[in-house]
């Protein structure tokens, strides 16, 4: 599920306004940045939880390098975003 907010400010609309807008969108940029490290801190401790290594060893080679690649993809681009 996403959602999207869109402010549509007219151009003739005092600074004050628009920054006031800008300002109030700042605490949802620190919950999302607190989402994300969630998801990582997550990612860390799931395979152990979720026993990936004898899940793993069950399903074909192929199968297994996309899962941890995926896996590992979702770590860094989160982990990216955060710098």
């Amino acid at each position: 599920m996403c959602v999207w907010i869109v402010f549509r400010v007219p151009k003739e609309t005092p600074h004050d306004v628009k920054e006031e807008i800008m300002r109030s969108l700042i605490p949802w940029l620190w919950a999302a940045g607190a989402v994300q490290l969630v998801i990582i801190a997550a990612n860390f401790v799931l395979p152990k939880k979720l026993r990936c290594r004898e899940n793993l060893a069950r399903v074909s080679p192929m199968i297994r390098e996309v899962f941890i690649v995926h896996w590992v993809y979702i770590v860094l681009v989160l982990g990216f975003l955060l710098r």
